[in-house]
């Protein structure tokens, strides 16, 4: 079994070393940025140990805290970072592969499959988790004047540290597949971690609720200090092995050796337990994988809920039901639809730390200008203000829906090319599935803010009509270029348009929104120094804002068109 798990391990790494060494000019150029954004990450992980250790050293802190919970807690991060990860990473090595049934004919133990693939298809994101714990766990030892034995059994226990996490996850991900297909499992798992990073994006919103301008109390401090004992002596594994490093630092020998051995243990323990379960498990998953393949279920004639409708609400309504049934956009638009009302209504709402948020500062009179700066001042108006939160929320949700409408097809675009349909009934039909639900989300939450806040009526009309076409100028192109960039082989829906095609896509949205936003604040401000003329310099606005994004619209259609034919062929 070593011999084969040993041989499968350098031929992945062979390959994945040809493969990078065979990338374009612009990969190795991304992967050298992001070796020296790790190196940045690294270097600054580096000092913040350091200093937490200095810090442990004060005899004055007021915050009693046991020395092993920065190991501790740097060890479980490392774990659950694994944790996390492995269970999908598991899905693809072991059952999505393209090597799967070769390896699973040929005379190799399943053991040695299983072993080898875990352990050379480890998450990217579990080594980056290692470079930024490694020099923060080895620099807070220098911080606290730790002995040699605690670097030593640092460098053990980092490395040691993902097994456990990634035990668990390649038995959940082996025992979930004799239940879900594999791809479908996937799906699952890649929109479980969307929501996780959801949920961690508005976990640093936190702050704004926090007022920082009180000292602390120091019976509250008293309290943090008692947690962090709680925590640190609990029998949690990682945090058993961070007290025990403590231990070995200050020379404590058979104390710590004891807590790292329990730790190893418990470790290797699992994962040899894993091993052993995976001959069965996997080989009973991986066959009940091929039975559910080979299934051909019965085609019957259906009507279907499209049936009646015209061909661009059909298209409209296929391109939803496809979002509906992949969890992954499911929770990408409901988790970033949730991030951007959280981020925009804090702005708005409510500052930092206690601050006033922009819309309690406007109605104070604090963004106000001199009168003779009336001009300038209507940008600072509550009005204003509201309106531009609705658009950063239409933007940042519908974005991406429009730009990612053409690569939700996937590998069925040839049937969707070669189907009697032109190229400018596909761009609409996309581009509407885009467009109707941005405008619903638009005049709800204009009416929602002027609820909230009563503004003008008048100049609300006036907001929500620039709001409406200049979300049609935005959707129409983005649509287009998404044509131009999309990814038709995508597996991972964060890579459905290409990398230069995002840049591009920001750039061009930035710039039409920008200059569409500011005629008709232009407008508005004009109407604010001319009160009289305000109704004809609002209608004019509204011409002018009409008649551009109206060649917009054009522009986009006619470079949807000119895209149409490159698609699939490149």
């Amino acid at each position: 079994m070593e011999s084969d798990t040993l041989l499968l391990m350098r031929l992945y790494w062979r390959l994945d070393w040809r493969q990078t060494s065979e990338r374009s000019g612009m990969r190795l150029f991304r992967i050298g940025l992001l070796a020296l954004v790790g190196i940045f990450l690294a270097v600054m992980s580096g000092l913040g140990g350091y200093g937490l250790g200095q810090v442990m050293q004060m005899p004055d802190i007021p915050l009693d805290i046991n020395p092993g919970f920065i190991p501790g807690a740097i060890l479980t991060v490392v774990l659950l970072a694994a944790l996390l990860t492995s269970p999908n990473q598991a899905v693809r090595a072991l059952y999505l592969s393209d090597d799967l049934d070769q390896l699973v004919a040929a005379p190799i133990k399943t053991r040695s499959i299983t072993v080898s693939k875990l352990l050379t298809r480890l998450s990217w994101t579990i080594l980056f988790v290692l470079i930024l714990a490694g020099p923060a766990l080895i620099t807070y030892g220098i911080g606290i004047g730790a002995g040699i034995g605690y670097y030593i059994a640092a460098f053990i226990l980092l490395f040691l540290a993902p097994l456990f996490g990634l035990s668990i996850g390649a038995l959940l991900a082996m025992i979930l597949v004799r239940w879900l297909p594999a791809k479908r499992l996937g799906e699952m798992l890649a929109a479980a971690y969307a929501l996780i990073g959801i949920l961690i994006a508005l976990l640093f919103q936190l702050p704004r609720f926090i007022d920082f301008s009180g000292a602390a109390d120091p019976q509250t401090v008293e309290t943090l200090g008692k947690i962090s004992d709680t925590v640190t002596n609990a029998p949690i594994p990682t945090l058993l092995a961070g007290q025990g490093l403590i231990d070995v630092g200050q020379g404590q020998l058979s104390l710590g050796l004891s807590r790292m051995v329990a730790y190893i243990l418990i470790t290797l323990g699992l994962f040899i337990v894993t091993i052993l379960l995976s001959d069965r498990l996997y080989i009973s998953g991986w066959l009940r994988m091929q039975g559910n393949s080979a299934k051909r279920r019965g085609i019957t004639e259906d009507s279907g809920r499209l049936q009646g409708g015209s061909l661009l609400s059909t298209i409209a309504v296929k391109d939803w039901l496809l979002r509906l049934r992949d969890p992954r956009q499911l929770v990408s638009l409901v988790g970033g639809s949730l991030i951007a009302i959280v981020v925009g209504g804090l702005a708005i709402f409510r500052g930092t730390g206690g601050e006033a948020g922009l819309l309690e500062a406007s109605q104070s009179g604090a963004l106000d200008l001199p009168r003779q700066f009336a001009f300038f001042a209507a940008a600072f108006s509550p009005g204003v203000i509201l309106s531009s939160a609705v658009l950063f929320v239409g933007y940042t949700v519908f974005n991406q829906l429009s730009t990612t409408s053409l690569a939700l097809e996937g590998h069925s675009f040839p049937i969707l090319k070669s189907a009697p349909i032109t190229p400018r009934q596909v761009w609409q039909g996309k581009a509407i599935s885009a467009w109707v639900p941005y405008a619903v989300v638009v005049t709800v939450l204009i009416i929602i803010a002027w609820v909230v806040v009563r503004f003008s009526l008048p100049w609300a009309f006036y907001a929500w009509a620039c709001l409406l076409l200049m979300g049609t100028g935005m959707i129409a192109m983005n649509t287009s270029l998404g044509f131009r960039f999309a990814n038709l082989e995508w597996t991972d829906t964060r890579r459905m348009i290409t990398g230069a095609g995002g840049f591009y896509i920001f750039l061009i949205s930035a710039v039409y929104l920008l200059a569409t936003g500011l005629i008709a604040l232009l407008f508005f401000a004009l109407a604010a120094v001319f009160p009289v003329a305000s109704i004809p310099l609002a209608i004019v606005g509204l011409i002018v804002i009409a008649a551009g994004t109206a060649f917009w619209i054009w522009l986009a259609g006619k470079w949807a068109e000119s895209a149409w034919n490159r698609l699939g062929e490149e």
